[in-house]
């Protein structure tokens, strides 16, 4: 079993996805956040469930989709380390800079 990690970068990405949700609904900014971090539980028994990112072509860089969201994560020994949360329509090339 791994432990999971969310980087603080990750974690305003979720921040700023609740934020433009409940402009609209509170109760969906809510719901879609929740999903979003339900949704990498699995990873706590199966850290390589989720798929390779394309643009990194790395087996150690994987996310797993949620809806129209990105969740990218890094595996490092027993640790899945979520770097960031991404809309699928946005370009996420700016945040492979660093690795």
């Amino acid at each position: 079993m791994v432990e999971i990690i969310w980087s603080h970068d990750a974690l305003e990405s979720l921040r700023e996805i609740g934020k433009f949700i409940e402009r609209d609904s509170h109760f969906y900014a809510a719901r879609t956040i929740i999903r979003l971090i339900e949704s990498v539980e699995r990873l706590l028994q199966f850290p390589l469930s989720g798929r390779i990112i394309p643009e990194l072509h790395n087996k150690n860089f994987r996310e797993v989709i949620v809806g129209n969201y990105r969740i990218m994560y890094h595996l490092r020994k027993n640790k899945v380390i979520i770097f960031t949360v991404l809309h699928s329509s946005r370009d996420a090339e700016k945040f492979f800079a660093d690795i």
